[in-house]
């Protein structure tokens, strides 16, 4: 890909990186991507902690076959973590135009991207005005190239970009890339994007319920009935199927809920239904409806099943990640009086450590939120949130497995 070629190497990291290409998305055309200062990859900063260290040590049992087993250091270990991994940022006039491109309007605002060996967020920031309100008007890449901010339409970290070492091999500059991607008709890919509005349920996939702690009676109490010929709702209960049971009856005989699933938009069909809510008998209505309510069913025998909560992306404090794009040099040199301002308060405000910030919760999230995230590795790992104000779920992480 690209005209690199690749010598000795990791196979599944290849591998991994070729697949890239194959990631189901949206391709966004006609955005003017190709420009090296449009588009510029910063380092990651790190941070060193102590722990003991858990990881897994293989061996080969036979040729092609290994086999691991878990360790766990004796004693704290010092490391580095690389911080905002696999996190940019993208200008709000640019994710303004990419968001219309990827479907006719401006309510997203972090987007899951692929490029060629590229991969990872972009957050919508206005960097541009915090750097010049900091007395800062370039930006330093990794080659210590300086661009001007006003110029600087995304910013990768190094961490996104998967084939850095293959390109230094084969002496490809990032002009270079640029030049390669317009040459074989590549493009930016928009593969997820972040909820333009909360939801008050999300998916709990399978593997989460192989690794939760449940009895039977909190999976599904053995006296409920097979099929519904009530609302699960009257039932003053609570157990993990209940939701993904309440949604395919509402789906199938709830009157109300079957109008609101197209009435809460402002097409053809919600006008049709609002004036005349008789028409929801219609094959044109009753044939989604269907679809819908099979769906359910067959997340339901999946596993995948719905609960109280809401899909959201992760991200660490974005505050922190603009105070490392500021040359302090520059700063310290072009800052006027109101700038310095600025820049000092920005240098010395720092989110509460081990707390979060998940604004705009649709479901009310009680004393506790357990945090459920998926992984690379095996396992999912599990987090007790702790929120200290309901509707905006903000607090602290007290515990964590």
């Amino acid at each position: 890909m690209l005209d690199m070629m690749v010598g000795r190497c990791q196979l599944s990291k290849l591998y991994a990186y070729n697949g890239l290409m194959l990631s189901s998305g949206t391709r966004i055309d006609g955005i003017d991507i190709a420009r090296p200062d449009r588009v510029v990859v910063v380092e990651n900063e790190k941070f060193e902690v102590s722990s003991k260290i858990v990881t897994v040590e293989g061996e080969t049992v036979r040729e092609g076959v290994r086999r691991y087993r878990r360790v766990e250091s004796e004693s704290a270990r010092s490391l580095k973590v690389t911080r905002f991994d696999g996190e940019g940022l993208i200008s709000p006039e640019y994710a303004k135009l990419i968001d219309r491109k990827f479907c006719g309007r401006h309510i997203h605002h972090s987007f899951q991207v692929r490029l060629p060996f590229v991969k990872g967020m972009l957050h919508e920031v206005d960097f541009r005005n915090f750097l010049h309100s900091a007395g800062c008007g370039h930006v330093t890449d990794i080659w210590g190239s300086r661009h001007p901010v006003d110029g600087v339409d995304v910013i990768l970290t190094r961490s996104m970009v998967k084939g850095l070492g293959w390109m230094e091999e084969n002496h490809l500059s990032w002009n270079g890339y640029w030049e390669r991607f317009t040459k074989y008709g590549h493009a930016l890919y928009v593969t997820n994007a972040g909820k333009p509005k909360p939801e008050r349920y999300t998916e709990l996939n399978y593997q989460f319920l192989n690794t939760l702690s449940m009895t039977e009676e909190e999976f599904r109490p053995a006296d409920l009935p097979l099929g519904w010929t009530y609302s699960p709702g009257i039932d003053v209960r609570r157990w993990i199927t209940k939701a993904t049971e309440q949604r395919y009856y509402d789906l199938c005989a709830s009157h109300a809920y079957r109008l609101s699933v197209f009435t809460e938009g402002n097409d053809v069909r919600a006008k049709v239904l609002r004036k005349n809510p008789l028409f929801i008998n219609e094959p044109v209505f009753t044939d989604q409806l269907d679809a819908m309510a099979k769906h359910t069913l067959k997340q339901y025998a999946l596993g995948r099943l719905l609960v109280e909560g809401d899909n959201r992306f992760l991200s660490g404090d974005l505050l922190e990640f603009l105070t490392f794009l500021i040359d302090h040099a520059e700063a310290f040199r072009n800052a006027d009086s109101r700038q310095r301002t600025f820049y000092s308060a920005a240098m010395s405000t720092h989110f509460k450590p081990n707390s979060f910030y998940a604004p705009g919760a649709a479901y009310e999230p009680g004393d506790a939120c357990p945090l459920l995230r998926t992984h690379t590795s095996p396992g999912t790992r599990k987090y007790s949130l702790n929120p200290t104000a309901r509707r905006r779920i903000c607090g602290s992480i007290t515990s964590a497995t």
